[in-house]
């Protein structure tokens, strides 16, 4: 394991995020950090703020842009008032980056959170976001036919019921942000090009996972289904997805409380008939584990950190990542 060195003068560095080209196997790390004025690279200052970076690489063999570098992330502007969903990419395998253009259409008003980046069999480029506000909230989504060039006009996946944060369960503080994940089926199989959307939803009273899927590149959206199938009642959240390029099996995992309502354990379900039904979920965690154990993130806890991951190894072998407790001690965990 290798630590990247914190920049001289950053007041903050987070949000890392890695993505891996199969061409040259080499590894690509966006992350984001705010400087004082002090040091040679003057930074946004307060009033500006870039998040939660995802960067996705260009593996698809088909793909006439294979190896151009895609991020998206949030700016929030006036203190965390208002925020847009910017995206840029790379030419030159991540040396230089193209100026950031806005996909969300405007900032003054607009609440969005989470941006997720997927890369179809040809080299579409879509983008996905959650917007809170204005109005009712969605899962928004924009596709580039030209390698990020130039994006089509927004569309909305689906309207979305907020989790509440933190959730409504007894000792439970740590926050829970409703976040947009996407996985494109880019294999030789029954899904290829289908596009999956998965976020949680708050729709029953409780959180559960949702699913909908695209077969012609995002322009139309099926009615969202629930793949957890967690009992009534149960906090089921963070969920991601993804697919192998292999075979074109879906992996969904997520946090969930049905073990135990006061522990948290890791689930997961697969689909190997390109969304059309899902398998009994099954336990990833080896045991439930306490999220308030470890007092150094609050009593109680009040940071769980905001995402969990999903990836295929070849051909088909998921690897999950989530935080949890090894002997009392926050720390990331992996099924590996």
């Amino acid at each position: 394991m290798t630590n990247i060195p914190v920049t001289m003068g950053t007041l903050s560095q987070q949000e890392p995020s890695i993505t891996v080209n199969t061409l040259n196997s080499h590894c690509y790390i966006k992350q984001y950090c705010n400087r004082n004025l002090q040091n040679q690279c003057e930074g946004f200052g307060v009033q500006i703020y870039n998040d939660k970076p995802f960067i996705q690489l260009d593996n698809s063999n088909g793909s006439p842009y294979l190896g151009l570098a895609h991020v998206g992330f949030t700016r929030y502007y006036d203190n965390f008032a208002t925020s847009g969903t910017y995206y840029q990419r790379s030419l030159d395998l991540g040396q230089t980056w193209s100026i950031p253009i806005l996909l969300s259409n405007q900032t003054t008003g607009t609440a969005v959170f989470g941006t997720n980046v997927a890369i179809g069999p040809t080299g579409e480029v879509y983008v996905a976001w959650a917007q809170y506000a204005p109005g009712n909230p969605q899962f928004l989504f924009r596709r580039s036919d030209d390698g990020g060039a130039t994006f089509n006009p927004i569309v909305v996946v689906s309207n979305i019921s907020l989790v509440p944060s933190p959730l409504p369960v007894p000792g439970f503080a740590f926050r829970v942000l409703t976040s947009a994940f996407l996985a494109v089926d880019i294999s030789p199989n029954l899904g290829q090009g289908i596009i999956y959307a998965v976020w949680q939803g708050y729709q029953t009273g409780s959180s559960h996972i949702y699913i909908a899927r695209s077969t012609d590149k995002g322009n139309t959206w099926s009615t969202p289904i629930q793949v957890d199938d967690s009992p009534a009642g149960t906090q089921n959240f963070y969920p991601n997805i993804a697919v192998s390029r292999t075979t074109g099996l879906i992996q969904i995992v997520y946090y969930t409380n049905r073990v135990d309502s006061s522990m948290l354990d890791v689930f997961g379900t697969t689909s190997g008939d390109a969304g059309a039904t899902f398998a009994p979920n099954t336990r990833l965690s080896d045991t439930s584990f306490d999220p308030n154990a470890d007092p150094s993130y609050g009593e109680p806890c009040t940071s769980l950190g905001d995402y969990i991951d999903v990836a295929f190894k070849y051909p088909d072998r998921q690897i999950t990542v989530w935080t949890g407790m090894i002997n009392d001690v926050q720390n990331i965990i992996s099924n590996l």
